[in-house]
């Protein structure tokens, strides 16, 4: 779930506020950089450091998650950033749009990256290894953001449309 305490919101916050402030006009583009910042974030904490030398704005959050150390502290701490980008790509806190093509987008890219991380989990054991407890954190705040998505974003949306439209 992604509720951890008020005090460590807003050094999480400043870190995903600037990955809100691209060009997110179409969804493919939403889908794309979404299912790219999660596998980025994903991978990096799974091996403790960003997975190159190249820098990308994902980066930091993975140095904030690597240093709570503790895999509880991280799914916690992961859980809340992906869900303040999902919902802020969704119209939450006045950024993005809330529309059914957006949150399928976003929900499409967040099953995606799931996949792809899970995917390099089993490559990169039978290789390197991983950081003990940190595969399961990880894939365990992908999967709680994803629902969680559903349940608090994309339901009361299909609420909305069956009281404004009509049941099928």
């Amino acid at each position: 779930m992604p509720y951890i305490p008020q005090e460590q919101r807003p050094e999480i916050d400043a870190i995903v506020d600037p990955l809100l402030d691209g060009d997110f006009s179409h969804n493919d583009m939403v889908a794309n950089t979404l299912r790219e910042v999660i596998l980025r974030v994903a991978q990096g904490v799974c091996i403790g450091q960003p997975t190159d030398s190249s820098r990308h704005k994902a980066d930091s959050l993975v140095e904030l998650l690597v240093a709570a150390g503790d895999p509880d502290e991280i799914a916690g701490r992961l859980n809340y950033a992906l869900s303040r980008i999902m919902w802020g790509l969704c119209g939450h806190g006045g950024r993005g749009v809330r529309r059914y093509a957006r949150m399928n987008a976003v929900y499409s890219a967040i099953d995606f990256a799931h996949d792809d991380f899970r995917h390099w989990v089993r490559a990169r054991m039978a290789q390197q290894g991983v950081r003990t407890g940190c595969d399961h954190a990880v894939n365990g705040a992908i999967g709680l953001a994803k629902a969680e998505f559903r349940r608090r974003m994309i339901d009361p949306y299909e609420d909305e449309k069956i009281e404004s439209a009509g049941d099928v």
